[in-house]
């Protein structure tokens, strides 16, 4: 039963961890010579962009239970961040309203959870501050997607009025079992 906050920080110990295993990634991918993604401006810096994926993997593991995978892989990891409810999970983290894939293949698992970033990207290793949105089945996400060109290609969005609250989702699929 879900009943902490959706709201989630961390301590200055797990921004140090989170931060090394950013900055670890990010040379592993360019040892491998793994592009990153496009969709970052060019005032990022690369360890920003993963420790935000990170950060909001750990937000949802605080809430529902469970730890992700910090195995680092030069081309990406299974795609399924977390098993819920015995149901596969991915989770994505933006500082957009929207949930956001690549395109439909992308969307690996049973269903995706939006976490977003309350505080300011650039300040990722300051003050941290996350919100665990809701999520939504793949099949919700094929019926009500839609695709939006954020400046770097189109990709296939919902709008995060569109995800549930996990809370409902738990008591929605612990009484269909």
């Amino acid at each position: 039963m879900i009943t902490a906050s959706t709201t989630q920080t961390f301590t200055a110990a797990e921004i140090k961890f989170v931060h090394n295993w950013a900055v670890t990634k990010d040379a592993y991918k360019d040892k491998c010579g793994v592009a990153n993604g496009n969709h970052q401006k060019a005032t990022e810096k690369n360890s920003e962009t993963s420790a935000m994926g990170l950060f909001g993997e750990l937000a949802v593991c605080k809430l529902l239970g469970g730890t992700p995978d910090l195995d680092i892989y030069p081309g990406g990891g299974s795609q399924h961040d977390l098993n819920w409810l015995n149901l596969t999970w991915q989770i994505k983290t933006s500082v957009e309203p929207k949930l956001i894939f690549n395109s439909l293949n992308h969307f690996a698992s049973y269903g995706a959870i939006l976490v977003h970033l309350l505080t300011p990207k650039k300040d990722i290793f300051l003050d941290p501050i996350f919100e665990v949105w809701g999520g939504i089945s793949k099949t919700r996400f094929v019926k009500r997607h839609y695709l939006d060109d954020f400046g770097y290609g189109c990709r296939v969005v919902c709008d995060y009025v569109d995800v549930t609250p996990l809370e409902d989702i738990e008591r929605i699929l612990t009484n269909e079992f």
